[in-house]
């Protein structure tokens, strides 16, 4: 018998089955496959038993029905069987776990399907280079190209499906299962779409794969494709009814090799995966991301609005005095309580001192405010105050002059120059003196004072700077070194109709004014006002934010919706990503990328929504506010960093949580029920 070129080595096939060291690749020892169909059980194969020796050429021939598919899907790790063992080296393939039988498909076998199963969006090139997507990064271009070259199809490689002939696509499909270089090749009916000139092609192809050493196992029912080499293995009904391989195969050797092992995807292909699909659902995917961001920026809005107003509100209290300060106004009289009490007890030198050493104080000293009477240019009422023990009293910048430390030099406010002095500048009225009578003892003693600066017009609204009783807005303020103050103004001894406490931090704050309060002292902080706002602003925040959680649970909804149809619309190409070997948690992982990757766009737009309705609602409250007669805050929205992060990652958990069941479902779906889906 004489053997050329394809079939040079289809004379082994027969050959190697003699040979007692010849290797089995794949071993069927009583396998059984049942099906359950419409309450029936349908059985595809019956107690078979079979070898296919490394290297060799085999034609799996039936009719229809016969097995021939579950035959095939049995030795490609697609499916497992009823009963049996379908053994891959001395290896149970049906004891394989799920990310083993991935690892087996993708890089141990290469199946040839009969309807070629390539994505039609896809090229002929990007088709072969997906089945080394998973593991490949750089080189996958290039490897896919030169298999593509290989099988004759070099001036095809940018084609889709829907431009090749029927031969052509069997060509890609074959390149495509030779991507990771395996050892063993299964085809089903690889001719059966094509015409006379395009089968022998694909014969060729296949018998010169074999001569280059590929394992070589064909599923058909075409009589015409069996030459006199070939090893023929008839199925009828389940069962195999002829074996052409010679008995002694029986005894061939068996290699026990190490456990298949467990490959992992590289990183970012799902991400890869899950943006093409993105992209190839433009629409979709934007009506999708448009429907989630309007929840995300419902929720932005309103917390852009709630942080503008506590940005605004503890600015406008901070411009007031520190928001870490806490101010004793008294002792609660015995037998008084806080709501009850008219006219607290005056501070004393040991309260002063106690409030000194409390935890988390920064500093404490007494307030002096004293109503004299000044005899200037006319005899005016004013209200000598103790500057603070560092700095100037709050909202007040000096214009002129310096900040007295010691003896009777005052700041006077510039507002109190023209009742004093007359029309003069502030640089002027710097030196000059006036006498000042304190009106709060029987005999008052007249005591001359000079003006060492000048304090801006804006008095201090806030307390812990403001005297204790109350003078007439045309008052003249002065401020007296504090040393002075308590030593010289404040009696003998000392009483203080107030003191100021700065804390450390706000929790310190806190802690002295709830202390205090216990000790049966009045006490007032900023701090107390804040977190009434705080809370007002929370109140609102929810309300407000309700509508949109609303929103963000019907996107959520949504997005399940979406992720179900996309599963059912991508059923086929979900078996053919785990036929060519990915695992259930890529296929998982591609479902969930693309629902965060939908939410992040959903976040991004969501923020943009949020800033432009922000604007534009600014711009007309700022309208309305001031044909009130109102002044508007410079800013109402503030959206600050943590929002934006919050919004994006925000959009992104609402899409993994509705894309989760989804996911969930495609990663469990059964390869050979995939890819016979006709959706």
């Amino acid at each position: 018998m004489e053997c050329g070129l394809p079939w040079r080595l289809t004379c082994l096939a027969i050959s190697i089955d003699l040979d007692e060291r010849t290797n089995i690749v794949f071993e069927l020892r009583d396998v059984s496959r049942a099906y359950k169909l419409g309450g029936q059980e349908i059985t595809a194969l019956s107690h078979v038993s079979l070898k296919f020796p490394d290297h060799s050429f085999t034609i799996v021939l039936g009719p229809s029905g016969s097995g021939k598919s579950t035959l095939l899907n049995l030795l490609g790790g697609l499916d497992r069987p009823t009963s049996g063992e379908v053994r891959f080296n001395g290896l149970n393939v049906a004891q394989f776990n799920n990310d083993q039988l991935a690892s087996f498909r993708r890089h141990h076998v290469g199946t040839v399907f009969q309807s070629y199963h390539l994505l039609p969006h896809l090229t002929a090139l990007e088709n072969v280079e997906l089945a080394l997507s998973m593991d490949s990064g750089s080189e996958r271009h290039h490897r896919a190209q030169q298999l593509l070259e290989e099988v004759g199809l070099a001036d095809r490689l940018h084609n889709r499906p829907a431009e090749l002939s029927g031969g052509e696509q069997q060509r890609v499909a074959v390149a495509r299962a030779l991507a990771h270089n395996p050892s063993i090749l299964l085809a089903d009916e690889p001719t059966g779409n094509l015409d006379s000139v395009a089968r022998r092609e694909i014969m060729g192809l296949l018998h010169k794969l074999h001569d280059e050493g590929y394992t070589v196992i064909i599923i058909t029912h075409n009589e015409e494709l069996v030459t006199e080499h070939d090893r023929i293995v008839r199925l009828h009904d389940g069962e195999v009814v002829k074996d052409s391989a010679p008995p002694l195969a029986r005894d061939a050797v068996v290699e026990e090799n190490s456990p298949i092992v467990t490959v992992k995807t590289r990183l970012g292909w799902s991400w890869w995966m899950a943006l093409r699909n993105m992209v190839r659902s433009k629409p979709r995917t934007l009506l999708t991301a448009v429907g989630t961001a309007i929840g995300i920026g419902s929720i932005v809005l309103t917390v852009a609005f709630g942080t503008g107003l506590r940005h605004n509100a503890n600015q406008s209290l901070a411009q007031n005095g520190g928001l870490n300060t806490v101010e004793v106004l008294g002792r609660i009289p015995s037998g008084a309580t806080s709501s009850t009490v008219n006219e607290p007890n005056p501070l004393t030198s040991s309260d002063i001192a106690h409030f000194q050493k409390l935890s988390g104080v920064a500093s404490a000293y007494a307030v002096v405010s004293v109503p004299v009477m000044i005899h200037g240019k006319s005899i005016v009422a004013a209200m000598l105050t103790s500057l603070p023990l560092a700095g100037l009293p709050n909202g007040q910048k000096l214009i002129a002059g310096h900040r007295p430390t010691s003896g009777n030099s005052v700041l006077l406010v510039q507002s109190g120059i023209k009742s004093l002095f007359g029309n003069t500048t502030p640089a002027r009225a710097i030196g000059k003196s006036f006498v000042v009578e304190n009106t709060t003892v029987l005999h008052p003693l007249a005591v001359t004072m000079t003006v060492a600066g000048i304090l801006s017009p804006v008095e201090p609204t806030n307390q812990s700077s403001a005297p204790a009783g109350s003078v007439a807005k045309s008052s003249v303020a002065l401020y007296l070194p504090y040393a002075v103050a308590v030593h010289s103004w404040a009696g003998h001894p000392p009483k203080f109709s107030q003191a100021i406490i700065n804390g450390k931090n706000a929790a310190a704050t806190v802690s002295i004014t709830k202390t205090l309060s216990q000790q049966g002292f009045v006490v007032f902080s900023l701090r107390q006002i804040a977190k009434g706002i705080d809370t007002f602003v929370i109140i609102i925040q929810t309300v407000l934010g309700a509508f949109g959680g609303i929103a963000l649970v019907v996107a959520g909804i949504m997005i399940a919706l979406v992720m179900m149809w996309a599963v059912l619309e991508r059923t086929r190409e979900i078996g053919i990503l785990k036929a060519l070997g990915a695992r259930a948690k890529d296929i998982r992982r591609i479902f969930i990328d693309e629902a965060a990757l939908i939410g992040l766009l959903a976040g991004v737009i969501g923020l943009a929504g949020a800033y432009g309705v922000a604007v534009v609602l600014q711009a007309v409250l700022k309208t309305l506010i001031a044909k009130a007669g109102g002044t508007a805050p410079a800013v109402l929205f503030v959206i600050p960093w943590w929002l934006i992060v919050a919004a994006l990652g925000f959009g992104m958990v609402v899409g993994i949580v509705g894309s989760w069941i989804p996911a969930f479902r495609a990663s469990r779906l059964s390869v050979v029920e995939a890819l016979r889906h006709n959706g």
